[in-house]
């Protein structure tokens, strides 16, 4: 995918660097990655098959409700039933002074909820 060029930013005027992509690109991507697709299915697995101990998002009675209308996970479907996760945090690398520079960084992470704990927060995944 091919980006419009800009104009060469004004020497007084804030640079900003964004990057984007469709979603649609960015699944097909992230569906690719070696292992992915195994450890959702198992994580699923492994879900339908424990115990009522909440101690993850993934045990929540949302979490089940959103993959499927009886609240229950359905094993035998052949769709993922993807859910994500959002973050955003923008701070000024300067320090948090009310007065004086300001420089504003931030970050978007979208995090799939259906990954393992362990899998869900590696960069190489978000």
């Amino acid at each position: 995918m091919e980006l419009p060029q800009c104009k060469k930013a004004h020497q007084t005027n804030p640079r900003s660097i964004f990057v984007r992509q469709r979603f649609t690109d960015l699944l097909k991507w992230f569906l690719g990655l070696p292992g992915v697709e195994s450890a959702i299915n198992e994580f699923r697995d492994k879900l339908s098959s424990n115990s009522c101990k909440l101690v993850d998002y993934n045990h929540s009675n949302a979490f089940h409700k959103s993959l499927s209308t009886n609240g229950k996970l359905n094993e035998n479907s052949s769709s993922l039933q993807l859910n994500f996760s959002l973050f955003a945090d923008w701070f000024n690398t300067l320090g948090n002074k009310i007065s004086g520079k300001q420089v504003s960084l931030g970050v978007l992470a979208l995090t799939c909820l259906n990954l393992p704990p362990t899998m869900q927060y590696k960069p190489q995944f978000t």
